[in-house]
């Protein structure tokens, strides 16, 4: 397989296993966009590449341990809070503040972005389930009717709603990517 189209967790269930190719492979793979994360806020290559290398040592570490499911969001993350300690620990914190905020309306803009992306995609994907199928998933979900609600409702039994919702997000499951369909477990 190639290494192109390893998932993260692969990499990372490898890892934990102490697998120094995959901890190569994830390196390589995410060293420059965080030491760009970490240069837009600092500014300083010297201090972003030695923060990159203590997240990247860290993880290492951790992984025969800590489980972490999602490894580019803990070694954003962890950027970050290295990122933060830094500048808290620094003479020229405003400096850093500054740029920080900057890097944050960026990030919060491609997060709106990403929101928008996801409501229109699942927006779709609620469109083309079957009417009654439809109709039960938007009581539940959208207008927060309990099931016993839409049961009498729509003079259906209790267990016809719980199908119809199972039925429903398991057709949503197979149009909405892992990453998406996570995102809308949290919105629900």
């Amino acid at each position: 397989m190639s290494n192109l189209h390893i998932s993260d967790q692969h990499l990372m269930d490898k890892i934990r296993l102490g697998d120094q190719d995959s901890f190569k492979h994830l390196f390589e793979k995410y060293w420059s966009e965080l030491y760009i994360y970490a240069y837009n806020i600092l500014g300083s290559k010297n201090i972003c590449e030695d923060l990159v290398q203590e997240v990247f040592t860290d993880l290492w570490k951790k992984a025969s341990y800590q489980e972490i499911r999602h490894p580019k969001a803990y070694l954003y993350k962890s950027v970050k809070f290295q990122t933060l300690s830094h500048i808290r620990s620094s003479s020229i914190h405003q400096k850093y503040i500054e740029r920080f905020q900057v890097v944050r309306t960026i990030q919060n803009l491609e997060d709106e972005i990403n929101f928008n992306e996801l409501d229109a995609l699942l927006t779709n994907a609620v469109k083309r389930l079957p009417k009654g199928c439809r109709k039960v998933f938007e009581l539940s979900r959208v207008h927060c009717i309990t099931n016993k609600e839409i049961a009498k409702k729509l003079n259906i039994s209790n267990q016809t709603v719980k199908n119809q919702i199972s039925t429903a997000l398991h057709l949503l499951r197979k149009t909405i990517d892992n990453a998406y369909l996570l995102l809308l477990f949290f919105l629900l």
